[in-house]
């Protein structure tokens, strides 16, 4: 059975790590969900206040039918962009680089599985950078079958 996962469910959990990982305030959760800005292939929020932090995802098309592919891919990713605190579940691949932390889950889609890379950070150039090399390269990979 596949599961269909909307938008809102992706920037609701975004939220949920967010808060989470990082103990920020509630506060912070309801203006992160009152001006999230999302496209299609990547969203942003920037909060103005002295302790920013920035909340980047993006979602890319993995070179396979398989979500089991995907988190090897993201794992392998994480290890060749020297990611820290590698840690894979059942559902995500986090690690952190810096002052960014990444997660990347992986949903089945058709015809490949898609990869939405999450990283959150308090230095916009950085957390971007780490977005934008960790879904280049977990795309870059292929299967071998």
């Amino acid at each position: 059975m596949k599961r269909v996962i909307t938008r809102a469910v992706i920037v609701g959990a975004l939220m949920t790590i967010a808060a989470t990982t990082l103990m920020l305030p509630s506060s912070f959760a309801q203006r992160l969900e009152q001006k999230t800005e999302t496209k299609q292939s990547a969203s942003t929020f920037v909060p103005a206040s002295l302790n920013e932090r920035y909340l980047y995802w993006e979602s890319t098309l993995v070179k396979s039918q398989y979500a089991n592919s995907c988190y090897i891919f993201a794992r392998n990713s994480m290890e060749r962009l020297h990611f820290q605190n590698i840690r894979v579940s059942t559902t995500e691949v986090v690690g952190s680089i810096g002052n960014v932390y990444a997660a990347v889950t992986c949903i089945e889609t058709t015809p490949n599985i898609t990869a939405v890379v999450m990283v959150i950070g308090n230095n916009d150039t950085e957390t971007s950078k780490a977005r934008d090399e960790l879904s280049k390269d977990i795309a870059s990979w292929t299967p071998i079958d």
